[in-house]
């Protein structure tokens, strides 16, 4: 007689004591109390078998199709924060109040998406949905079951792929992603765990994270839900705008992990810092076009990122495609000694919003720099110094009669600590005796906060330890903490270790004095885990630790919840699955210094961090940089503080600018040229108004005075035509000033065109008025200017 097996479905012969294709002893297996028993039936149609993945979203079974005779697999809406099954029993329960609210809101989320995946049947590299329904109080997806491995598995063996193979994965990946998006549909949880590749070398996505969706933004512990290293910064925050974009960093982001070996630094660890080093640099061969297109799709601006999964797909596939970098060029000029009327060809008068076209400017530029290559007796060229140490760099600094000044630091995994990885004066300038030289010093890999995994399954401990590039030691141990999960760790709890980081573990192997009687479940809530423990091994119980919820009442470490109520009759060995207060919600003090005030201002508001800003003068720092915090870096502050920073202030200041990339080939008179440029300055030292007003000039003169929107016309007929368009800004603000300038242009003769956006800022004479020039140039047969507009100007003032 055969019997099926409930861990892979297969028949065989039921006086075996384990199934010998795949090894599962029915009488082996524990299961946790809220998961379904084995042999369990739903629809009439599907029988249940040993769960093989779990988390707080749900629990995925191995599954059987008995009116089919198909193996399948079995996903179950069940968020642990919102609901739970009591043992014996098939329905699920919803806690009360807020959390029964947010479990059914939630259902109806997951069933919809269900159906929606569903349309994805038979497309290659998706997994396919055979079935959605509802029953027990909860919503079931019927999935094909895949024999094979994850992308995660098969890195954890290989640590890295050849180019050939990482590249071909990442395509199957993206084709099937484009179908997906066709449909409407973002996955939102690409990383390694949830790409699969079968026996037959097949790639498939799976878990769409629809449970996962289903419950974010419903409670304040999951209000944020991302995978560090894949997810973008958009994903941390409930009003992130996601879309195919987000799914293109995460693929170019597990690209990487493939090429390199390496998970990518946390996206908003990049965003205070950005350390993410080029597969180039990492001995990686691809070529300059595909590494552009992965580069450019791990850009962390949306705007500034590939949009599409066809594009980023094109970049890496097609040879012909021109790729380029995307990057914003910045560029710093000093005129020096000039006088405002030469730089500008007006008078003091405008000290408001100017846009110029100066042809000539360029020769002005070249005036300068060939005057300074008659080297004077106090002129010296800066050496480099990157990649020594800092006392090497001071040393050689020092002989060529310069000095050396300590910038910051800086977290870089791949260059040793007390490294120079940055100068502020470029290797070849000309430079004073004297001069200081800002010197930026690596601190090595960076940190990681440890987290509290006592009570935790060590399969769960494993994944996060491999995700954090740490390694484990586990000794085992009695302990009425259940088997396999971790009962002690030897650092502490928010303690800073470097990556590479072997952690001591002790994990339970039960206690083998349990008897098999029934005993009674004690009252665990309100005490403190240590507690808990005594009482569960007086009680011949095990307890597993579920969620650990902040809580702005209950103190860090006192038990919350459980899922058997006092008093229950139960058996004794049953595992008690309780939920444990992580106390107020903290985070961790981001190292700041020597970051843009909007990009701190921004980072501190996503980790839900008030600020408050003080200027002082620091000219060791460039203006708008911050140059000390009240707050210790790494210090562990709760939600809400208010971090004071002080901001330097001077007479530099700086300025990005974002324009779509364009070069086009002019074939008929009458074809029109359009330029949008995003303008962004950050403001320091300048800016406190602008007026509706430019200019428009040619060769000095100034041709048209008018307000914003208005028209100006001339005819440029130079073959090598320069231009600048001109932002002057007087006094002083700290906020951040947009506007989009859009020029357009219609050819007079064939021609080429090719637009090049450059950024530089300098001083006027005053001290006080500043100009940001935007500089363009290209080859063009004759163009005629026909607009220039400037719009969506934003200022505000405090």
């Amino acid at each position: 007689m055969e019997t099926q097996c409930m861990g892979c479905m297969d028949m065989y012969d039921y006086e075996l004591e384990a199934c010998p294709h795949c090894g599962f002893k029915e009488s082996e297996y524990k299961r946790i109390g809220y998961h379904l028993a084995l042999h369990s039936t739903l629809a009439d149609t599907y029988i249940v078998g040993k769960a093989i993945g779990y988390g707080g979203f749900g629990v995925t079974y191995v599954g059987y199709n008995a009116i089919l005779e198909k193996k399948v697999a079995i996903k179950e809406y069940l968020p642990g924060e919102f609901a739970t099954r009591s043992p014996g029993d098939t329905t699920v329960t919803a806690f009360t109040g807020d959390k029964e609210q947010a479990y059914y809101k939630g259902l109806e989320q997951f069933e919809r998406e269900a159906k929606r995946l569903a349309r994805l049947k038979n497309k290659d590299g998706i997994v396919d949905i055979y079935d959605s329904f509802r029953a027990n109080n909860t919503v079931y997806i019927v999935m094909e079951c895949l024999e094979g491995e994850t992308l995660k598995s098969l890195l954890k063996r290989e640590k890295k792929l050849s180019e050939k193979k990482a590249t071909s994965i990442i395509v199957s990946v993206l084709k099937a992603l484009k179908k997906v998006h066709n449909e409407g549909i973002i996955h939102r949880d690409i990383s390694p765990e949830n790409i699969f590749i079968t026996n037959a070398g097949e790639v498939k996505l799976i878990d769409f994270g629809a449970a996962r969706n289903a419950t974010t933004g419903l409670s304040k512990s999951l209000s944020v839900i991302v995978k560090q290293g894949y997810a973008p910064p958009e994903q941390y925050f409930s009003k992130g705008k996601q879309g195919s974009w987000t799914d293109v960093y995460a693929t170019a982001a597990t690209y990487y992990k493939m090429l390199t070996g390496i998970t990518p630094d946390d996206s908003m660890e990049r965003k205070g810092k950005d350390t993410l080093v080029p597969p180039s640099k990492l001995k990686v061969k691809l070529s300059r076009k595909q590494e552009n297109a992965l580069l450019n799709a791990l850009e962390l601006n949306v705007k500034d990122r590939t949009a599409t999964v066809g594009e980023f797909l094109k970049g890496i596939t097609d040879t012909k495609a021109k790729v380029r970098r995307k990057k914003i060029k910045k560029e710093k000029i000093d005129l020096g000694k000039l006088s405002l009327r030469t730089k500008l060809g007006i008078g003091l008068g405008i000290v408001a919003v100017v846009l110029a076209f100066i042809v000539g400017y360029q020769a002005v530029r070249d005036n300068l720099i060939n005057d300074q290559e008659a080297l004077a007796e106090n002129q010296v060229y800066v050496p480099n110094v990157l990649n020594m140490t800092y006392e090497e760099a001071e040393e050689l600094l020092a002989d060529s009669g310069l000095k050396a000044k300590f910038g910051s630091y800086e977290h870089t995994d791949y260059v040793p600590a007390n490294t120079v990885v940055k100068q502020g004066i470029n290797p070849g300038e000309l430079v004073d005796k004297g001069t200081e030289v800002r010197l930026l010093v690596s601190r090595g890999g960076a940190n990681v906060y440890f987290a509290d995994y006592v009570g935790m399954s060590k399969d769960d401990v494993i994944n996060d330890l491999d995700e954090l590039q740490l390694y484990a030691e586990f000794e085992e141990v009695e302990s009425s903490i259940a088997k396999d999960c971790i009962v002690s760790q030897n650092v502490a709890v928010y303690e800073s270790v470097g990556r590479g980081t072997v952690i001591k573990f002790q994990v339970s192997k039960g206690i083998a004095g349990y008897g098999a009687n029934s005993t009674q479940v004690p009252q665990f809530v309100g005490l403190t885990l240590e507690e808990a423990k005594e009482l569960a091994k007086e009680s011949e119980l095990y307890l597993k630790v579920g969620l650990k919820p902040y809580s702005d009442e209950i103190p860090s470490g006192q038990i919350i919840n459980q899922n058997y109520s006092e008093g229950a009759e139960i058996e004794a060995g049953t595992v008690i699955q309780i939920e444990v207060s992580a106390g107020v919600e903290t985070v961790i003090m981001p190292d700041v210094m020597n970051t843009k005030l909007i990009e701190t201002k921004e980072l501190l508001e996503l980790m839900g961090l008030d600020y408050e800003v003080s200027y002082i003068t620091d000219y060791s720092y460039l203006p708008g940089y911050i140059v000390g915090a009240n707050e210790e870096v790494g210090a562990r502050i709760p939600i809400g503080t208010t971090v004071k920073l002080n901001v330097a202030k001077g007479i530099r200041c700086e300025a990005s600018i974002s324009t779509h990339e364009y070069k086009q080939e002019i074939y008929k008179v009458g074809d029109e040229v359009n330029i949008e440029i995003l303008i962004e300055v950050e403001q320091c030292d300048m800016l406190a108004s602008f007026s509706n007003q430019f200019v428009l000039m040619y060769d000095k003169e100034m041709l048209e005075y008018k307000g914003i929107d208005g028209d100006a016309t001339a005819t440029l007929t130079s073959h090598d035509y320069y231009g600048d368009i001109m932002l002057v800004g007087y006094s002083v603000s700290e906020e951040t000033y947009l506007a989009k300038a859009t020029l357009t242009f219609t050819a007079l003769k064939t021609g080429s065109s090719q637009i090049d956006i450059d950024t530089y800022m300098f001083p006027f004479e005053d001290g006080n008025t500043y100009v940001t020039a935007f500089h363009f140039y290209g080859n063009y047969g004759e163009l005629r200017v026909d607009d220039l507009t400037l719009d969506n100007v934003v200022i505000t003032v405090k």
